[in-house]
């Protein structure tokens, strides 16, 4: 185990690791000393793994973990993306294991398409020992993508809760049973502050991006719109909305949101619509982009690729809907 405070840790679950998903690896890696740990279920290929290990990222494949799933057994109907909500709960497992083999009691995860700031609020996060803390996200969900362990015991107990519920909910997302086991332990959750006028906002310095400001500026995942790419939406449906504020990308990367004379930093975005381009983009370079409230028209942008791979997974989903 490293000396460091705490790692940072992404989990990818499934065959093949996504373009998008390496090429913020490698930006992570640029723009980070700190340790950048890669958590997978299945043998990575040779060229990856050799790439991860030149630039300085650990590779864990936890191949026994989900041995362990499998033998389990898994009720849940989910044919979304091939099981993707499965996926999304599956990884706090993964998580628990990695961190009671390895020894690490706290520990930053965030999802793949989570794009950090360079003013991301390390030193706050190393103050805290307990508890485990992400976004919410509406009344009734809470968000994965940012998930600060600030002690093994309460993600621990979380885990536990989610093996306790699963068998007995058909159809059931990591967005809710975050927010399930908010509710069930409020005593081990801690909120992520998300919105510019959240009253947290002190405590950091700053806010989080669960998803509304990243869907905002690039768009939503096109594989739930049929290939489509909205940008600029006015209307998401979240507590706030991103089009009601100023929104600033400068050199570092940094993010910063405007709230009438006040400046706040935000921390990082969650690229949504998995753009690659965003990853690789020379960020070093000067940048100074101002997107100001209501000056922004909704754009609408195609993407056949991901339309051609939904619907490829639809047929295979439910062959007898589609094949006579």
């Amino acid at each position: 185990m490293s000396n460091v405070d705490f790692p940072l840790i992404l989990i990818y679950l499934g065959n093949k690791l996504p373009k998008y998903f390496l090429a913020n690896l490698l930006y992570l890696r640029r723009n980070f000393s700190r340790p950048i740990i890669l958590l997978r279920d299945e043998e990575e290929k040779r060229s990856t793994r050799h790439l991860l290990s030149k630039v300085g990222i650990e590779l864990v494949e936890q191949l026994e973990v989900k041995k362990t799933l499998t033998l389990l057994g898994d009720t849940r109907k989910n044919s979304f993306k091939q099981g993707f909500w499965n996926k999304t709960l599956d990884r706090f497992l993964y998580l628990r294991a990695f961190m009671h083999e390895s020894g690490y009691k706290r520990a930053l995860h965030i999802e793949g398409d989570i794009l950090i700031s360079t003013e991301f609020p390390w030193h706050s996060l190393n103050e805290i020992k307990r508890g485990i803390w992400y976004p919410v996200v509406d009344e009734t969900r809470d968000s994965g993508a940012v998930f600060f362990v600030g002690d093994f015991n309460s993600l621990s107990q979380f885990v536990d809760f989610v093996g306790v519920e699963l068998p007995s909910q058909r159809m059931v997302t990591d967005m809710q049973m975050l927010r399930r086991f908010r509710e069930l332990a409020p005593e081990l959750v801690h909120e992520l502050p998300t919105s510019p006028i959240n009253s947290e906002i002190d405590a950091f310095d700053g806010i989080f991006d669960a998803a509304p400001w990243g869907q905002y500026l690039f768009g939503i995942d096109p594989y739930i719109n049929r290939g489509y790419i909205h940008l600029y939406k006015q209307k998401l449906g979240y507590n706030f909305e991103p089009s009601a504020f100023n929104i600033k990308v400068i050199t570092g990367p940094k993010f910063r949101v405007t709230n009438g004379d006040k400046e706040i930093k935000l921390f990082n975005l969650h690229i949504h619509s998995k753009d690659r381009d965003v990853f690789e983009f020379d960020l070093v370079e000067s940048l100074n982009y101002l997107y100001t409230s209501g000056s922004l028209n909704e754009q609408q942008n195609f993407k056949f690729s991901t339309y051609i791979k939904q619907l490829l997974d639809r047929i295979l989903s439910s062959p007898s809907k589609y094949i006579s």
